[in-house]
């Protein structure tokens, strides 16, 4: 599989001085383009759907990884922050079993929305957490 372009790329804006965490959201964003070049290659869905559960399951290690950190920071919007996820990954288990049945594929407007919710999420609930962080160092 050649590497054909960025679907998302990185930018300085979506640091959050938090070295773990930009790293997950780094490694977040190569999976999204992985998955959007396996899209645009006409990959076997297989391949794809594979991608797609690398996706998922690092995603929830990234949660996890953030909701430990919020919990030890005492973090108080946990809360939301943690039902931000928890939207995020029900939305996801739903399609993947959809593309599991094959009753969909995995398509641009999907890659869209999981695009859009990742740099949206970034640089407004992750960079208020961030924020929380740094005043307390």
């Amino acid at each position: 599989m050649v590497n054909v372009m960025a679907f998302m790329e990185w930018n300085d804006s979506y640091n959050l001085g938090i070295k773990e965490i930009d790293e997950q959201h780094q490694n977040l964003f190569a999976l999204v383009n992985k998955m959007y070049n396996y899209v645009v290659q006409g990959a076997e869905q297989n391949a794809t759907r594979k991608i797609l559960e690398e996706l998922i399951d690092y995603t929830l290690l990234h949660f996890a990884t953030e909701e430990a950190e919020f919990k030890r920071q005492q973090y108080p919007k946990f809360e939301e922050h943690k039902q931000e996820h928890d939207d995020l990954v029900r939305i996801v288990w739903e399609f993947q079993g959809r593309v599991r049945e094959k009753s969909i594929t995995i398509s641009f407007e999907v890659l869209e929305m999981l695009s859009d919710w990742l740099k949206n999420h970034t640089t407004h609930s992750d960079l208020e957490y961030a924020k929380f962080i740094h005043s307390r160092q």
